[in-house]
Formats: structure tokens, sequence, C-alpha cells
């Protein structure tokens, strides 16, 4: 759980810098478009972190493990959409991937599934 609600305030915080990037007027139209795309992934992979939350609150360790891989997945779809590596938003979903695997590895653990 604690893995999860910092992974939710990592990425509230990635949408926050993604908003702030669109706004730049240096930035080249297809990097614009590319930070766009990245925030509606963002915004999802936030929702796919509460969705977890909720399933295993209801003790529902497949439907969090669905929704934690959603949530990788749409930070995957974020970082492919933004050329380069050195952004704001990539440096900061390494570390939201590193909370979301942390919580992937107990929720397998938990589920008695071996690596």
């Amino acid at each position: 759980m604690i893995s999860l609600k910092v992974a939710g305030s990592n990425a509230r915080d990635i949408l926050v810098d993604a908003k702030k990037m669109i706004d730049d007027p240096d930035l080249t139209p297809q990097m614009q478009q590319g930070v766009s795309d990245c925030k509606e992934n963002l915004l999802d992979a936030e929702g796919q972190i509460q969705d977890s939350v909720a399933a295993i609150l209801n003790n529902d360790k497949l439907d969090a493990q669905k929704w934690l891989k959603a949530a990788l997945a749409a930070i995957d779809t974020c970082d492919a959409s933004i050329p380069g590596d050195d952004d704001i938003l990539s440096r900061r979903s390494v570390v939201f991937r590193q909370l979301c695997n942390i919580a992937v590895a107990i929720n397998k653990n938990m589920m008695g599934i071996k690596s």
C-alpha cells in the first residue's frame, strides 16, 4: 500500500510537470504533442494505481496485479511518446516504475507466485 500511495503521488507530480511543459513556448510541436500524449497516459496510470489500491483493499490481488501492470504499460507509453530520455518526465517516470515494480513484487509474493 505504501509504494502504491507514493506511486500515485509521484504520478500526480509528473502530471504537474507535464502540464507546465505543455505550456512552454520553446518546445517543438513534436515535443508538445509527445508531452500531451504522455499527460493522457499519466492520467490513466494514476487512475490505475487508484484501482490497484481499491482492489487490494477488497483483497482482490489478481485484479490489483492487472491494474499495476496496466499502470506500468501506461508509463512505458508515456516515455515512448517523448523523444529522448533526458526530460524531467522521463527521469521522474523511473521512480514511478520502480514503485510499481515493488508493488507488483509484493503482490505476487502475497499471491504465492514466484518470479
